[in-house]
């Protein structure tokens, strides 16, 4: 028997580098404008306005065009996005808040991406003119 690969799919791979690279881009964006130091994404507009959109996106477009499960798919950005939150920190940062981070954080930020990913699987299904059902 084959073994499995590690990614499900290059989707899966694709967003979790693209959870990695919202946290990371908005993380360093103020080094790029001369602000000191590196901070959480979540402290900037751009981060809501911009880099979440772009993950939304992302796994709507994955969802539509993959076939991995729409909440595989979520599953991995969010992987990628806390990959990013672990190793582009302030030094001296304390991860002693992450347990509460992953409950509160990441817990919506998957369901709001596994509905990304099934309104992407549902616009292809729609557009192909077929089903309802779930897979």
């Amino acid at each position: 028997m084959p073994a499995k690969p590690f990614f499900a799919s290059s989707a899966a791979a694709l967003l979790a580098v693209v959870g990695f690279a919202v946290w990371a881009v908005f993380s360093t964006l103020p080094l790029l404008t001369g602000a000191p130091g590196i901070r959480e994404a979540w402290d900037t507009n751009a981060y809501w306005s911009l880099g979440l959109p772009v993950l939304m996106l992302s796994v709507a477009a994955a969802g539509a065009f993959a076939p991995d499960s729409p909440w595989k798919l979520a599953a991995w950005a969010v992987a990628g996005h806390f990959l990013g939150v672990l190793l582009i920190a302030k030094s001296g940062t304390s991860f002693a808040l992450l347990p509460l981070t992953l409950v509160f954080v990441g817990l919506p930020l998957f369901g709001v991406l596994a509905g990304f990913g099934w309104a992407g699987r549902g616009l292809r299904r729609a557009r192909a003119g077929g089903g309802h059902g779930v897979s």
